[in-house]
């Protein structure tokens, strides 16, 4: 999975790698809307996390852009404000949620839920082989894969899964 962070602030954009990292992400980052494009136009992301205030300009610029990136354009839009006030409809650009900056722990909180929400399906699907043969140890596991979306063949030996 790969993140896009377009963010002015260092600590911020250190924290979104992080967070982001921490869910399974490689990423690249910019402080610009001139970085930013340049990013969008060679690579596709799965999220972009934007701040509304770049050093070049306003991040609804560079939103606009990838609303109308033949490679961005389907893409997930965190945009990031200071602005506890504004909502998604007041842009105008489609995003597809804002952080609104607070703590880090609400930052945090905010990123795994935006991507519970508009990344889910990308995250859980597939099928996995799994080889258990504790049938305690197994249940579990399975449970746990199952209720998060894969298809599990469960096989007790080696042998049986070949």
């Amino acid at each position: 999975m790969r993140a896009l962070i377009i963010e002015n602030n260092q600590a911020y954009r250190d924290l979104l790698a992080q967070t982001l990292a921490q869910q399974g992400f490689t990423y690249d980052s910019g402080d610009s809307i001139e970085s930013a494009r340049l990013y969008a136009d060679s690579e596709a992301y799965d999220i972009i996390c934007v701040n509304q205030e770049l050093k070049d300009g306003p991040g609804e610029e560079f939103v606009a852009y990838c609303n109308q990136h033949q490679d961005q354009k389907d893409t997930p839009i965190l945009f990031l404000t200071e602005n506890r006030e504004l909502k998604p409809e007041e842009l105008e650009v489609r995003v597809d949620g804002l952080i609104h900056e607070l703590s880090q722990h609400q930052i945090e909180d905010q990123i795994v839920h935006f991507i519970d929400l508009h990344l889910d399906s990308v995250f859980f699907e597939g099928r996995i082989l799994f080889v258990e043969d504790d049938a305690k140890v197994a249940t579990e596991i399975l449970n746990q894969l199952e209720e998060t979306g894969y298809q599990v063949s469960h096989f007790t030996t080696v042998e049986a899964a070949s």
